[in-house]
């Protein structure tokens, strides 16, 4: 893979070994491969989680929907997101601020991704750092 190639990518890819973090929830999916959407997802303070879609209930071209999605993430302006907003707030001497501007950008990032994809949402899911066992990029061939 190209770092080009890599550099288009808008979210990371996980293969995650999931255990869950309660024993008395089922995981239905304990080895999900995974687009992250967000990789620091903690919306309720109770512990930092990956949210994403679970890309082992999508029944068509994976390869093809992740393509799809980069591209129309990269059209709505959202290009290197992460890293232009870890720059930011390294640089900026308003650290709330910047924090503040991501999280807007991430809503409205998140809102271009759902309106462009419907589908997908019931494949979103949650998974809680401390759930995983294991976690290895995953990258297009």
């Amino acid at each position: 893979m190209l770092l080009s190639d890599v550099l288009k990518e808008s979210f990371k890819r996980y293969k995650l070994v999931y255990d869950g973090t309660r024993p008395d929830y089922k995981i239905h999916d304990p080895k999900p491969y995974v687009l992250a959407i967000d990789d620091d997802y903690n919306v309720d303070n109770n512990g930092r989680s990956i949210l994403g879609i679970n890309l082992n209930y999508y029944k068509g071209d994976v390869n093809k929907l992740i393509s799809n999605i980069n591209k129309n993430d990269n059209k709505n302006g959202f290009r290197a997101f992460n890293i232009k907003a870890k720059v930011k707030y390294k640089l900026s001497k308003d650290k709330k601020a910047v924090k503040e501007w991501e999280i807007r950008n991430k809503k409205k990032r998140w809102k271009k991704l759902i309106e462009e994809f419907p589908y997908l949402g019931k494949f979103i899911r949650r998974y809680k750092i401390s759930g995983i066992k294991s976690k290895k990029r995953a990258f297009l061939k």
